[in-house]
């Protein structure tokens, strides 16, 4: 995956039955071609090792599996496939974070509260 950029492996497509919320899709890797996945709740935990370190923080996100291709069941993937996935769940995530964050790029502190207070 390191040759290709992360866009080539999802889709942003609308919620099949819920008009305010997006989902992706998975695509181009084989094992979960036409997954389709809603990130659910997103929160940053300070790293608890124990140090006062800022720069360690913990993304934690949840998701739901929205649709499954025909014949898939999720409980016969491989430890290793489930780790592939959570990690290129996370990538998506911090990929579309980013891209975000880069649209917000002259936001003041004042944006951001009431964003925060929406």
């Amino acid at each position: 995956m390191s040759e290709s950029h992360i866009t080539d492996f999802f889709d942003l497509i609308d919620h099949p039955s819920r008009e305010d919320s997006f989902c992706i899709k998975i695509k181009n890797i084989e094992t979960f071609n036409d997954f389709v996945i809603r990130f659910d709740k997103l929160s940053f935990h300070q790293d608890e090792d124990g140090n006062d370190n800022d720069e360690n923080v913990e993304m934690v996100a949840s998701y739901d599996i929205v649709e499954l291709p025909n014949g898939v069941d999720e409980t016969s993937l491989t430890p290793d496939d489930k780790d592939f996935f959570e990690n290129l769940l996370s990538d998506i995530l911090m990929y579309l974070l980013t891209i975000e964050l880069a649209r917000r790029e002259n936001i003041g502190k004042d944006d951001i509260k009431e964003l925060v207070d929406e």
